[in-house]
């Protein structure tokens, strides 16, 4: 490109029209970035529930019963459970 391209270019960007389609091209490359990348059967969501609800509500796993704290606590250095995961229904 010579000189006379690129200040034609330049000046062009420099326009309202110009910065318009520069703000179009960015915000589709910052979506196209920032989109779900994970799809299909082997994608898992994790999301914590809401606290109110689980500070409230007493669950039932593998036949016993539980009350969750929802306070983060310091893990111990034995005899702790490992975190479970339900998958989301699609």
């Amino acid at each position: 490109m010579d000189g006379s391209r690129i200040s034609r270019l330049n000046d062009f960007f420099k326009s309202n029209l110009g910065s318009y389609i520069a703000s179009i091209i960015i915000a589709v490359g910052i979506v196209s970035i920032l989109r779900k990348s994970c799809t299909g059967p082997n994608c898992s969501i994790v999301k914590a529930p809401d606290p109110d609800i689980v500070s409230d509500t007493v669950w039932k796993i593998n036949g016993r019963c539980f009350k969750f704290d929802p306070n983060p606590i310091d893990c111990p250095e034995k005899n702790i459970i490992e975190r479970f995961q339900n998958k989301l229904p699609r």
